[in-house]
Parts: structure tokens; sequence; C-alpha cells
């Protein structure tokens, strides 16, 4: 089964973070104690802050591109979710 966006939704509203690699640079999507922060991995520059994971979904970007608009999880797998939904 592949991994979609519902499936992204699912697993941060569970509370689960996630890292994943994308056009060559590696993200993460982990809670903090005011919702959750997008940032590339590194780059203090990157970083976005989000209430909540729906906040999260609808406004974070890559570049100038909407992380939604992304096929970032399109070649996440079931399996790979359970671990940290690592792209290759």
């Amino acid at each position: 089964m592949d991994y979609d966006l519902s499936d992204l939704e699912n697993d941060l509203s569970i509370g689960r973070e996630i890292e994943f690699t994308f056009e060559n640079e590696r993200y993460s999507i982990s809670r903090i104690s005011t919702g959750f922060s997008f940032t590339r991995f590194y780059e203090a520059s990157t970083v976005q802050n989000y209430t909540d994971h729906t906040e999260l979904l609808r406004n974070a970007k890559i570049g100038d591109e909407l992380l939604a608009d992304t096929d970032f999880y399109s070649h996440c797998t079931s399996d790979s979710r359970h671990a940290g939904a690592d792209v290759v």
C-alpha cells in the first residue's frame, strides 16, 4: 500500500514525528511544546512552526512550494511510515 497525504495527516494527528529526504535534502516534522515544527536538517533559517498538524499541512513550504503540493510522501510505504517515514 502506498503512503499518501491522508496517511501523513493521520500519522501527525496521533503524534508521530516524520523524517524524509526530498530532492536530496533531509527534512523533519517534529513535535514541539507549541505544536509542530517543519525544517530542513541543519538549517535553522528554514524552521517553520505551526500550532497543529492541520495548519502545518496547509502552510508548510519547501522552497516556494507548499509541502502538501509536493510528492515527497508518495515514496513512502506503509512499512516505512511506522519506522519514521524515511523516504528513499
